[in-house]
């Protein structure tokens, strides 16, 4: 009997520390489900010769020239399937003259004339291991100003990583 006790404590003892070790290394049990979070990375780019190169250094605009401007996004999420994040780009002093994804989906703009602001609001794919999405937007300045372009993701995605860039329209000379 004793021979019993012993192999019973031996092995209630290799349970609790398999256990034990399990979670440590972040097995997902189910009382231990990890949030999943969201990452996004965004940059601007801006061209002067009618969109055929981008660059991120000029950033001074004539009033009524078009102006090119490229997005690229990309938004990473730390597991599960493809999820669609909303995305806000607020420009303000423009008319917009075209705008699309990449492989040529058209953007409606939401334009606020009492504001003087336009608005973008379409959507990118968020997934594990995810890849840029490019954006282009082509508008004409209305005023000579120096504007602050405000990108915003929807709640899924963290403050941080919202984006403000400051672009100046001069008047030409």
């Amino acid at each position: 009997m004793n021979n019993l006790k012993r192999i019973s404590f031996f092995s209630i003892s290799f349970v609790i520390c398999a256990i034990c070790a399990l979670m440590l290394t972040s097995c997902d049990w189910p009382w231990s489900k990890k949030e999943t979070t969201y990452t996004a990375a965004s940059e601007f780019y801006w061209s002067s010769d009618a969109g055929a190169t981008y660059g991120n250094r000029t950033k001074e605009y004539v009033v009524g020239e078009d102006v090119y401007m490229q997005l690229i996004l990309k938004v990473e999420k730390s597991k599960g399937d493809d999820e669609k994040v909303g995305v806000t780009l607020s420009i303000p002093y423009i008319t917009d003259v075209a705008s699309k994804y990449m492989d040529g989906q058209i953007i409606t703009p939401e334009v606020d004339d009492l504001n003087h602001v336009t608005t973008y609001n379409f959507t990118v794919i968020a997934k594990p291991g995810a890849n840029e999405t490019n954006f282009v937007f082509k508008f004409v300045p209305v005023k000579a100003t120096d504007i602050t372009i405000t990108l915003v993701f929807d709640d899924k995605v963290d403050s941080i990583y919202d984006k403000q860039n400051t672009i100046t329209f001069k008047d030409a000379e």
